[in-house]
């Protein structure tokens, strides 16, 4: 069903099982749950039972073990038309999605970068993906043979952003063997690119493939919705080389403005054996659903 079918899940239901996962910003902080859901919560450490969301019921230990004790308690029902009908929904909004995947666009949208990046490397590879709106587009593009093949970095509590490059750098040093590829935004991108330098002068090859949207793409959108077009602050960066600037530091760069260079530009960065940055100029009006609730969440009025 994927995300769309668990948020409106989420609209629908009347208890919420959680196991083991955090009420973080990707939840708006438990903001998504409506008041009246009962919730229950089962975790290894007790301090997440009542974090941003005070349970119901709270079940603290291992998740493996509460749930085989539940188990026995459950009854079966058939639910297979409320399911069809979460799969539809979901069906109805990623339609389009699948339509961008195959088709060249120009400009090149974000959600056909990934798609031909995957077709380059492939899911033999460890995929790092870093940004606002590139998040999503990574997330849900990519796939991965390998236990947690496919690393978001702004999924944790806070979201944190910018730790891409530092993760590949993590993702390849751990698996030597394997493929690396971070897709980064351009914001994101510039937190830690300096360790670019950390990887030629360590020989740490990871490809690093530049989503280019010229902007703040997640906080430009926000304050399209809240404020106007025409009042934007702070949220626009411009055209950037930024492989030149990983050129300058020894490594492998490529710059990419049609769709058919992608494919070729990446697997030239793999074949180079060095840490390399494939900056692909993309759709700068490519909006991703995540957006809304990073408005929503923020309260951007």
């Amino acid at each position: 069903m994927g995300n769309t079918g668990l948020m409106l899940g989420l609209t629908q239901v009347d208890v919420l099982v959680a196991v083991g996962i955090r009420f973080n910003w990707l939840f708006q902080s438990g903001a998504v749950i409506p008041p009246n859901v009962k919730v229950v919560r089962i975790d290894i450490d007790p301090t997440e039972i009542d974090r941003n969301r005070t349970a119901d019921v709270g079940l603290v230990g291992d998740a493996s073990s509460v749930l085989n004790q539940l188990l026995p308690l459950i009854r079966k029902a058939d639910n297979g038309a409320w399911v069809s009908q979460l799969r539809a929904a979901s069906r109805a909004f990623l339609d389009p999605e699948l339509k961008l995947r195959e088709n060249p666009t120009s400009p090149i949208h974000p959600i056909r970068l990934v798609a031909q990046i995957q077709k380059a490397v492939g899911d033999d590879a460890v995929y790092v993906v870093d940004g606002g709106d590139t998040s999503y587009f990574g997330l849900m593009g990519f796939t991965s043979r390998e236990k947690a093949g496919v690393v978001g970095t702004a999924s944790g509590l806070l979201g944190c952003l910018g730790t891409g490059i530092p993760f590949g750098i993590a993702a390849k040093l751990a698996r030597p063997d394997k493929k690396v590829l971070v897709l980064n935004g351009d914001g994101s991108f510039g937190f830690n690119s300096m360790e670019f330098d950390t990887m030629v002068r360590h020989n740490i090859p990871v490809v690093v493939v530049v989503n280019n949207d010229t902007a703040w793409g997640m906080i430009k959108h926000s304050q399209e919705l809240s404020i106007g077009c025409d009042r934007l602050q702070c949220a626009e960066l411009g055209e950037r080389r930024y492989e030149k600037m990983v050129e300058g530091l020894g490594g492998y760069g490529e710059f990419v403005t049609k769709d058919e260079d992608i494919i070729p530009a990446v697997r030239r960065a793999f074949d180079s054996g060095r840490p390399a940055c494939i900056n692909v100029m993309t759709d700068p009006t490519a909006t991703s659903p995540a957006t809304p609730l990073f408005y929503q969440a923020l309260k951007m009025d």
